[in-house]
């Protein structure tokens, strides 16, 4: 089952991830790092649809159900998701990478951080938010 992509996100964060590292510090003070990997980790993107139909809400529980909760990794299918309308990710972070259409150019794969969240508005509309977590692929 694929990302719920038909309707536009309301707003959008996103927060880079960054390179596993670990430091040590000596009793002298001298400080001692070491890089575990050549891709970043930890990326976050959250999606919050406002005033959508409970209908379409409903596909984002769905969506996590199929995924097995934060347990199944996904990437944005279609290239022209509306996931990613009005966000030019060629030129501003973060870039296709992120976003890929690809599964092959994809470097990052994602999974739910946590359950989506719903608020309903008015009867038959709600928002709903997702929060993703960039999973790197192996």
């Amino acid at each position: 089952m694929p990302f719920p992509e038909t309707e536009v996100p309301t707003t959008r964060t996103f927060k880079a991830g960054t390179w596993a590292v670990e430091s040590f510090r000596s009793m002298s003070g001298s400080e001692t790092r070491i890089l575990y990997g050549d891709k970043q980790v930890g990326a976050e993107l959250s999606l919050t649809y406002r005033n959508i139909s409970d209908n379409k809400a409903k596909e984002f529980f769905d969506h996590f159900s199929e995924m097995k909760g934060i347990f199944q990794s996904f990437i944005f299918i279609d290239p022209q998701s509306k996931a990613k309308a009005g966000w030019d990710a060629t030129s501003v972070p973060p870039d296709t990478k992120y976003l890929s259409p690809d599964l092959d150019d994809a470097a990052v794969i994602w999974r739910y951080k946590e359950p989506p969240q719903m608020r309903n508005v008015y009867p038959g509309y709600s928002d709903v938010t997702v929060t993703l977590v960039g999973v790197t692929r192996n």
